[in-house]
């Protein structure tokens, strides 16, 4: 089958009107018009006017009629394409780049994985350069790359700090775009990984939303009022050395005891149970030794589930989201110890609050690097959305 070219990115964008549209329709779609036009105040001409372009380009597409139960007329839901183009995405860790291909509705269609032999800041623009040449080979309708990182991003071009990578300032997105010729996302990954998951995952239909990821790290992002906050600088919800036990270890980073770092990241846990077990036990061994009955590795997981739930309490009452997810590569000891979880959150949760609801989402890093695709997906929608 011949492949459809690539969307023509030379034509210029949609108006503000139009992209409203097309992201209605991508979030909620299949839609009905009568709804869509609800959800955004337009008349049915208006609706009409601003959906026929869309509709002849093939972005959007109209799905099996369905009969509207009070006037017995035939509804045709709106839907978007999601073939109509394809996203790049790739997550960049200290050691190894995580890249996936998505479409438009963020469904993974294939993977790639690729080490950083050298971290420097040309070196990972040559890696990723050759990623993008090799997927466009057998994706060429590739629309956009998204680029996440472990780090500080600023104004989604500016990489301020990327400890893992030993980065400071390096201008990530101009050095891509002189080297790639496509559009160029970027941003933090845990920001990145909460666009994926408030558009495409479990808080899909929510205009407030917050993520918590446990892992190598610990982080959280917000999404309020269907928007993601940064901050200023980008530095909005950096939880990783909020103190969550006075007494607790000590962090290897600042000269504090208790903080998210030292407690609930797996190479702490991993570093608790050594010390209480007197041999070298790794995140995953530890798990699974609680699991088996273990007493002293199920304290270790006991008590890192019980902080994280008194942290995800502190975070769900400065921002009062619909739904709260919490996921990461670092998740083991969250199911296997979800009971303490969720009793501390409901023990430290505001008693003004309404039951949380919480939806625990497994991931590993390619579930990152479609959070990178999804950026690229975000930019196509409300920025490079072409006419025609």
């Amino acid at each position: 089958m011949m492949s459809k070219p690539a969307p023509d990115r030379g034509t210029p964008p949609a108006d503000a009107s139009a992209r409203s549209v097309a992201l209605a329709v991508l979030r909620s779609g299949p839609v009905s018009r009568a709804e869509l036009s609800r959800q955004l105040g337009l008349s049915t001409a208006s609706l009409t006017r601003l959906t026929r372009p869309m509709l002849t380009s093939g972005l959007l597409i109209e799905r099996r009629a369905e009969l509207i139960s009070r006037t017995g007329r035939p509804s045709r839901p709106l839907d978007v394409d999601a073939g109509h183009a394809n996203f790049l995405g790739i997550k960049l860790t200290g050691s190894v780049a995580y890249a996936v291909v998505c479409d438009l509705k963020g469904v993974e269609l294939a993977r790639d994985e690729r080490p950083i032999a050298d971290p420097s800041p040309a070196a990972v623009v040559a890696l990723v350069n050759s990623i993008t040449e090799s997927q466009r080979i057998d994706w060429p309708r590739l629309a956009g790359i998204g680029i996440s990182l472990g780090g500080t991003v600023e104004g989604r071009r500016m990489v301020r700090r990327a400890p893992f990578l030993g980065w400071r300032d390096v201008a990530l997105t101009d050095a891509l775009s002189t080297e790639v010729d496509l559009p160029v996302s970027l941003d933090n990954d845990l920001r990145a990984l909460a666009q994926a998951e408030h558009w495409f995952g479990a808080g899909r239909g929510c205009r407030s939303l917050l993520v918590i990821t446990v892992g190598v790290g610990v982080g959280a992002a917000a999404v309020v009022h269907d928007q993601l906050l940064e901050g200023r600088g980008g530095l909005a919800t950096l939880v990783g050395h909020w103190i969550l036990d006075p007494d607790g270890p000590p962090c290897r980073d600042v000269d504090h005891r208790g903080c998210a770092s030292a407690i609930l990241t797996s190479g702490a846990i991993a570093e608790q149970a050594t010390s209480g077990l007197h041999r070298p036990v790794s995140f995953e061994q530890c798990v699974g030794l609680a699991v088996a009955g273990d007493p002293v590795a199920g304290r270790v997981i006991s008590y890192a589930a019980d902080r994280l739930g008194f942290l995800t309490a502190r975070l769900a009452d400065v921002f009062a989201p619909e739904r709260i997810v919490i996921t990461g590569d670092g998740l083991d000891y969250v199911v296997a110890a979800e009971d303490d979880f969720r009793q501390a959150l409901q023990e430290n949760r505001s008693t003004e609050a309404d039951p949380d609801d919480v939806r625990i989402a497994p991931g590993d890093f390619f579930n990152w690097a479609r959070g990178a695709a999804s950026i690229a997906i975000r930019d196509y929608v409300l920025t490079d959305l072409p006419v025609t």
